[in-house]
C-alpha cells in the first residue's frame, strides 16, 4: 500500500559538464542502461506514491512529451539558467502544503529499499546519505578530494555539517544523495529561513548550502545511511563509467 506522500523532482537543468550529451534534451533523459535517469527514478517511485511533481526547465516541452503518459504535475522554473536547487525547488512550494514531500535530483539513481528507510526514518528533515562513496569517487576521480564536499554527524545521526570544501577524508561521513524528505513542519522551517534572504540570495542557493544554513539556525536534520546502490551521473566521464550498467 502506498505511502500519503508526495515526490518532487528537480529537472530543470542542462547538465553542461555532460556537454554534447545534453544538445536535445534535459540533463534527466540521459540514458543509463536502456532508460532514461528519470523513468528509471520514477519506476522506483511509484512503488510509493503517484503524486509527482516535475520542476522543468531547460527544454521543457522535450520533457513534458517523454514524461506524457505518466500522470506527472508540471511546474516550471523560468530563471533556470540562472538560479540554484533552491530556486527550482520554490516553483514547486504549493505542492508542500500539508503533506510529506521527497524531494530528488534527477541525475541520480537509487534503490526502492533508500526510500523505504528514508520514509520510515522520523525526522520534519531526513537526508539519507552514501555509505560507499570512496570506492565510487575514486572511479569518478583522480583525486576524489577535488569534488567531495564536508559531510558529518552525530552518534545519533544527526547531520552537524554539510557542503563545505573538503579538507581530508576525515571530513567526509558519507556523501549527499541529492534526496530530501520535508514534513511539513519541516518545510515551514525551510520557509522561515528563505524568508529572511533576499533573491539574489536565494538564486546563489543550491541543497547542501540550504541544509548547511538550516544546522546554522539550529533546526534538527536527520540522517540514515544507505549502503546498497546510488550512482550520479554529472558528467561525461560518468556517463561513459555507467551508460551500459544493467538496471533491475
Amino acid at each position: 500500500m502506498k505511502e500519503n506522500i508526495r515526490f518532487v523532482m528537480l529537472a530543470a537543468g542542462r547538465g553542461s559538464r555532460l556537454e554534447n550529451i545534453t544538445d536535445n534534451h534535459p540533463k534527466c533523459m540521459t540514458e543509463i542502461g536502456d532508460k532514461s535517469l528519470i523513468k528509471s527514478q520514477l519506476e522506483v517511485i511509484k512503488n510509493f506514491s503517484n503524486q509527482v511533481a516535475v520542476v522543468t526547465g531547460y527544454l521543457a516541452h522535450v520533457l513534458e512529451d517523454h514524461l506524457s503518459g505518466d500522470n506527472i504535475n508540471f511546474f516550471h522554473s523560468n530563471n533556470w539558467q540562472q538560479s540554484n536547487m533552491v530556486s527550482s525547488l520554490l516553483c514547486a512550494q504549493s505542492w508542500f502544503k500539508d503533506s510529506t514531500v521527497i524531494v530528488c535530483y534527477t541525475d541520480i539513481l537509487y534503490s526502492k529499499d533508500a526510500i523505504e528507510k528514508l520514509i520510515a526514518t522520523k525526522g520534519d528533515i531526513v537526508i539519507p546519505y552514501y555509505t560507499k562513496w570512496k570506492e565510487l569517487w575514486s572511479n569518478r576521480f583522480t583525486n576524489p578530494l577535488d569534488d567531495l564536499e564536508s559531510f558529518k554527524i552525530t552518534a545519533d545521526q544527526n547531520l552537524i555539517e554539510i557542503g563545505k570544501k573538503a579538507s581530508s577524508l576525515q571530513d567526509i561521513e558519507g556523501q549527499f544523495m541529492g534526496i530530501m524528505k520535508f514534513t511539513a513542519q519541516g518545510w515551514n522551517q525551510c520557509i522561515d529561513l528563505l524568508n529572511k534572504l533576499d533573491n539574489k540570495e536565494i538564486a546563489k542557493l543550491d541543497s547542501t548550502k540550504l541544509l548547511n544554513r538550516l544546522i546554522i539556525e539550529e533546526q534538527p536534520i536527520k540522517t540514515i545511511a544507505i549502503n546498497d546502490f546510488w550512482l550520479e551521473i554529472d558528467s561525461k566521464n560518468d556517463y561513459a563509467l555507467y551508460k551500459d550498467i544493467v538496471l533491475s
